[in-house]
């Protein structure tokens, strides 16, 4: 009964990626981004009002989030369809996985383009290069587009180490070094002690992430292991020691420095710390890690999974939302889940439940997925950047797992 039930599962699986794929050749890699009415003039001035005064800025972020929430499609007269530096890693990877497991040269040609993509589109930092968002942005600071972050570099990083692997090309070797050197000289450092360090999210800011923090110490250490650079080892334990320093007492880590106001914790981020500390750990075994980990992940579990086969997208954060499903969050549960099943079994079935009933409720019947549900509604454009490359990554990745297949 139980092997029927996971053929079934596989098909499901499969089934779900070819209607995607048939999709995306459809459709192209460009789409709009969920965050381009944020971008927009107002979008920015309002968050900049909003982090100054909240009384003030409560009336313009909301009339924002409204209309993003009821009508999306308006960001149709203020934007335009872009290709996305995060979305084209995920995709470059998922399309590898697909080749190794099914031999299908098609697969290998696609994630090659997408490669080519990401090397012709890379940004040139003082020391390395690294990649960025599309969009101007702010948070707290304000980020001008193209400005290469560590978080959507660690995952062109991940794409190029991938293609290496399979055809031996040494320029994707160069540009996995390239990015090693952005991460160890470019981004700020804030000194906390001899054996702790944190870096800036990019090369032009002061702000200090843990998500972000947990992405430089993956560079530093998939760098040093393939290059044998100690230098990059030494920076990433000293990152990692950071990042085990702002976890909380229940396991949980917030968004930004523990030391910083309006303060949040969400499921996403907390996986993406999940993940990269489980890389770490692979490479140096520290119990201190791992320690980490079970703790992070026994939150995790308890405060965003609750036995539910969607996962929470917030736990603490200061405005109330309506956001019951997330895919972005759908995703991480399921690449997380299935990344951390090598050392915590039952997170195997969990991934596994989370993917059922997000193919089944979230995918649309052409092959895309919804971006978001609210208790009122659902906004189904998709996203490529927040719903439909993190979703082939997780999925992808879930189909190698069940197939036994060893994975990057």
């Amino acid at each position: 009964m139980k092997k029927k039930k996971d053929e079934e599962l596989m098909n499901t699986l499969r089934e779900s990626l070819l209607r995607f794929i048939r999709w995306l050749d459809a459709n192209g890699y460009a789409s709009y981004d969920h965050y381009d009415l944020w971008a927009s003039e107002y979008g920015i001035f309002s968050r900049r009002v909003f982090a100054k005064n909240k009384l003030i800025g409560i009336p313009l972020v909301g009339s924002l989030q409204l209309v993003d929430m009821f009508f999306p499609y308006v960001r149709k007269f203020v934007a335009k369809k872009a290709i996305s530096a995060e979305a084209m890693p995920y995709f470059a990877i998922g399309f590898f996985r697909l080749f190794e497991l099914y031999g299908e040269e098609e697969y290998l040609r696609k994630g090659v383009r997408c490669l080519e993509w990401l090397k012709e589109n890379s940004v040139k930092t003082a020391s390395g290069i690294g990649w960025g968002l599309h969009f101007d942005w702010e948070n707290k600071e304000f980020i001008p587009k193209g400005t290469a972050c560590v978080t959507l570099t660690a995952y062109s990083q991940d794409a190029f180490l991938y293609g290496y692997k399979l055809l031996k090309d040494k320029t994707y070797l160069d540009m996995a070094t390239g990015i090693a050197e952005f991460v160890y000289r470019d981004l700020n450092k804030k000194i906390i002690s001899s054996d702790t360090v944190a870096v800036s999210y990019t090369p032009i800011c002061g702000m200090f992430v843990a998500n972000a923090n947990s992405y430089a110490a993956k560079i530093l250490y998939d760098a040093g292991e393939i290059t044998g650079k100690t230098e990059y080892m030494n920076l990433g334990r000293k990152i990692v020691n950071y990042i085990l320093s702002q976890q909380n007492k229940d396991g949980s880590w917030y968004y930004w420095d523990r030391s910083a106001k309006d303060n949040f914790i969400d499921s996403f981020h907390t996986a993406f710390i999940l993940e990269n500390l489980f890389n770490v750990f692979e490479k140096d075994h520290d119990p201190a890690v791992r320690e980490a980990i079970f703790k992070g992940y026994n939150f995790y579990k308890e405060k965003f999974l609750d036995n539910s086969p969607f996962c929470r997208h917030y736990h603490v954060y200061k405005v109330p939302t309506g956001i019951k499903v997330d895919t972005r969050s759908q995703a991480e549960a399921i690449y997380c889940l299935s990344v951390l099943s090598d050392v915590i079994p039952e997170a195997r079935e969990k991934a596994l439940s989370i993917a059922s009933w997000t193919i089944k409720h979230m995918q649309n019947k052409k092959g895309f997925f919804y971006f978001r549900k609210f208790r009122t509604h659902t906004v189904k454009m998709p996203y490529m950047r927040w719903a439909e490359a993190p979703m082939f990554n997780a999925l992808t990745y879930l189909l190698c797992k069940f197939k036994n297949l060893k994975t990057d």
